[in-house]
């Protein structure tokens, strides 16, 4: 399930970052966000995504981003 290529275990992406890369609707790095220590295979890939291990303790620095 996590890959979505049932039988072939050398896909190198999930299939969630793959609708993602396709979507293409938004260039935020918040397009694929997990609550997850690690990056879930579903998400493994070229779109951007987050992995954050608790909502609590996420924080957002940057000095590029600006609100619209």
């Amino acid at each position: 399930m996590e890959i979505g290529t049932p039988g072939i275990k050398s896909t190198p992406d999930g299939w969630l970052n793959r609708y993602l890369s396709e979507k293409q609707a938004s260039v935020s790095p918040f397009r694929g966000v997990a609550v997850s220590p690690q990056t879930p295979r579903m998400l493994a890939g070229a779109a951007p995504t987050l992995s954050m291990s608790s909502i609590e303790e996420f924080r957002l620095r940057t000095s590029q981003w600006r609100p619209r």
